[in-house]
């Protein structure tokens, strides 16, 4: 995806070559398009939103699944407003429960 594909005031993203190969037009979240200015803020990219290893290839596919796995096993095990070591205590007091 490259900087040009957010249309912030129509509120959607062109999708290039996506499933299918198909071109599309999705749509674009207040808080998805805030979350995004904040990172073009910090990171300021040229052509790509999310370049490679070199500024003139994307993101590998690869990367972008291994984040979100990461980050969906994260959250996986926590609460809204938990700290890691209330999950942590909570999953303690689950196998005591079964071990009892």
């Amino acid at each position: 995806m490259k900087v040009g594909d957010i249309d912030s005031g129509r509120g959607v993203i062109r999708v290039e070559h996506g499933k299918g190969g198909k071109n599309r037009t999705v749509m674009l979240s207040p808080q998805l398009l805030r979350i995004l200015r904040v990172y073009w803020r910090l990171a300021k990219p040229q052509g790509w939103l999310f370049p490679g290893r070199g500024a003139d290839r994307p993101i590998d596919v690869q990367v972008l699944y291994s984040a979100c796995r990461s980050a969906r096993a994260g959250r996986r095990h926590r609460q809204a407003g938990d700290s890691p070591q209330d999950a942590k205590r909570r999953r303690r007091g689950k196998a005591r429960k079964r071990l009892s």
